[in-house]
């Protein structure tokens, strides 16, 4: 509970400002290079302390007034106090310091934009009872209390009539939100996606039978002209939005939608990035980088989407897959836009990559999407291992486990270019494709 002034001098991975004191270093959330800010101090880990913007004494010009009334309440955005250039910049500056750090000094290109407002396609909003109301909106702040909301204006606009529509029902019909604590309730999330002019609405409940689900149908009828709604089961005591269980009530369980000449299935359940435009211009930029007398290697390649334009670029595709409904996923989608020149590979990429790059003849250009945790040693040790690796475009949404793996890899591998891509404004998250070489190719 100290508290003290200090000049803010740098900028966080969380896009926290970070300022130093008595040999301290000090991490203050919605704070900015070049201010001077009274500070207390709310929790501390070694040399380091984490601390709250009493206020602040000298603001930067590059602060803006957030046009959210949520901000700093909801946990949903990180640096809409920022000015969105100065955002592009910051996070321009991470990717490059985080990657330095690990690989001596890079070069990063500008980080490609965003519309920065009205972008996700998706919103899953908490459901919740406290006892007396029933509460619809988003997690505060490191906490797993909600605060109740009216709009998020990252979202699409469709969450304002969603949001409105949910409390009609629940209001009308008395029905209970969620309580993590007893585990009682009715309903827990509502969950919508875009696609297109469409909108697949989830009613994620504890149980599948919904008390009068088709007046919801009729007043999400009267908000919006083209959905679909199902009921989820989830009854058990986790934090996962989804169970395995879905009901459609109105429409169908999916939609159809079309990218870079593949037509697609989305249900509630598909993994499909939220912001529209900057998936199409990172797939843009991945495309760009396959020549058509290439053959590629998709490894964590999921339902297979990239997979599936890939091969319109290249020569032969091949997707590595764990879960073995994705690649079920993956075989109906090739056979659904009659590709022939895709193979989906079922297992562990640690495993079966090695495997296959025995059998491929020539150089091969290899797409790495892994998660957030990177790529496995067994993997980066495979890749390093193979002798017909010309290529390698590595999508990454971590800079940390990117800067590692990078590392790794460059025993062999010459790095070509970074891109950061701004996947979500507003927030401290970055997305980076990165091209490599074989060093013994050039």
């Amino acid at each position: 509970n100290d508290e003290l002034f200090v000049e803010i001098r740098d900028v966080g991975i969380n896009m926290e400002g970070i300022a130093h004191a008595d040999g301290q270093t000090l991490f203050v959330p919605y704070t900015l290079p070049g201010e001077r800010v009274k500070v207390r101090v709310i929790n501390t880990k070694s040399k380091n302390f984490i601390c709250k913007a009493v206020n602040i004494d000298l603001a930067s010009v590059d602060r803006v007034e957030p046009i959210c009334p949520y901000f700093g309440k909801c946990g949903g955005c990180d640096c809409m106090h920022i000015a969105y250039d100065k955002q592009l910049e910051y996070k321009h500056g991470v990717v490059k310091k985080t990657l330095s750090k690990m690989l001596g000094d890079v070069s990063v290109n500008e980080c490609v934009p965003s519309p920065n407002y009205r972008y996700r396609n998706k919103m899953s909003l908490p459901i919740v009872s406290d006892g007396k109301d029933t509460i619809i909106g988003m997690y505060r702040v490191a906490s797993h209390k909600i605060i109740g909301l009216k709009d998020c204006i990252i979202s699409k606009d469709f969450v304002t009539k969603l949001i409105d529509a949910t409390g009609e029902f629940i209001k009308k019909y008395h029905l209970k939100g969620y309580n993590e604590e007893n585990g009682t309730g009715l309903l827990r999330h509502i969950v919508a996606r875009s696609v297109d002019d469409q909108l697949l609405i989830t009613l994620v409940a504890t149980k599948l039978d919904v008390p009068h689900i088709d007046k919801f149908v009729d007043i999400l009828a009267k908000r919006f002209d083209k959905f679909n709604l199902s009921v989820n089961l989830n009854d058990s005591r986790t934090n996962v939005i989804f169970g395995k269980e879905f009901k459609t009530i109105y429409g169908n369980s999916y939609v159809e939608t079309s990218s870079h000449g593949i037509t697609y299935p989305i249900s509630a359940y598909s993994f499909m990035q939220v912001n529209d435009y900057m998936r199409d211009k990172i797939y843009d930029y991945v495309l760009s980088c396959v020549e058509s007398s290439d053959n590629v290697v998709d490894a964590y390649s999921g339902a297979g989407l990239l997979t599936a334009m890939l091969s319109k670029k290249c020569k032969n595709c091949y997707g590595i897959e764990i879960i073995d409904s994705a690649v079920a996923d993956a075989n109906n989608l090739v056979k659904a836009n009659g590709i022939d020149n895709v193979q989906n590979i079922l297992g562990d990429c640690s495993v079966e990559l090695p495997k296959l790059m025995q059998t491929l003849h020539g150089l091969t250009t290899l797409v790495l999407d892994p998660p957030r945790k990177g790529c496995s040693e067994v993997v980066l040790n495979s890749i390093l291992g193979s002798k017909n690796i010309g290529k390698i475009i590595y999508i990454s949404c971590n800079p940390a486990t990117l800067a590692r793996d990078l590392k790794i890899l460059s025993d062999k591998f010459e790095i070509m270019s970074i891109q950061p891509f701004d996947m979500f404004p507003n927030t401290k998250h970055i997305e980076t494709v990165v091209e490599l070489k074989g060093k013994a190719n050039e």
